[in-house]
């Protein structure tokens, strides 16, 4: 952790064995969590094999992202829930679940149950909507009342940047944990400007291995967060 931002880096790997590979090698890096990717893996190995990943010794996150929310998952919701709730039941550490996601409340409900914390997201590919609009989705979000609320946009001018700013400051004072994030190259600053003002999780990648536009690899992000905290 830096300042009060964990450091996560995203692994996406296509082999099963590639992501346990990976993540052996960052278990002694100054890192908090590894978010497995389980979108990328083509094919998606059978449960059993998946759940396997719960043997690296370093918090994780499960996300297995859809299409529409600029993953590589085909599942449908039904079949991505199943998967959610196994992980769960067996308590790793964090499950990424989007807004859009439906009966994301029944994966909510148990991850309070087996004590799991859960991230809800949403990844808006095209475009940063107004201020009006995130405050409105966040709102929302909120109802669902997980450990951490996730907002992604494309940043597509400079002044959506402070959008993202604004959005953080009114986050703190509705007392939400909130993770912003700037997608795009436009949206390079963001991976540092917003763990500066208060979001909750930045994320990082394998140098090389950007699981995101404009992602930044661990050792840059850290290097400069280290600088100005």
């Amino acid at each position: 952790m830096i300042g009060s931002t964990l450091i996560c880096v995203s692994i996406v790997k296509r082999t099963l064995g590639e992501i346990i590979k990976a993540a052996n090698t960052l278990l002694k890096e100054p890192i908090d969590l590894l978010e497995f990717r389980l979108d990328y893996l083509k094919p998606l190995p059978q449960l059993e094999q998946v759940l396997k990943l719960l043997d690296v010794k370093k918090p994780k996150i499960i996300t297995l992202r859809p299409i529409s929310e600029g993953g590589e998952s085909e599942l449908d919701d039904e079949s991505r829930i199943k998967i959610f709730k196994e992980f769960i039941k067996k308590r790793v550490e964090y499950v990424d679940i989007e807004y859009s996601t439906l009966k994301n409340i029944e994966v909510l409900k148990e991850a309070e149950k087996y004590n799991v914390k859960t991230i809800v997201s949403k990844h808006i590919l095209d475009r940063t909507p107004s201020f009006k609009e995130l405050k409105t989705l966040l709102n929302n979000m909120m109802v669902l009342k997980p450990s951490f609320i996730k907002i992604s946009t494309t940043i597509m001018e400079k002044d959506d940047v402070i959008t993202l700013s604004r959005l953080i400051s009114y986050a703190h004072k509705k007392n939400t944990q909130i993770v912003v994030t700037g997608m795009g190259e436009l949206g390079k600053i963001t991976r540092i400007l917003n763990p500066i003002i208060g979001s909750k999780i930045t994320y990082c990648s394998i140098p090389g291995e950007p699981a995101a536009p404009g992602q930044l690899d661990y050792n840059k992000t850290i290097t400069i967060l280290k600088e100005l905290f």
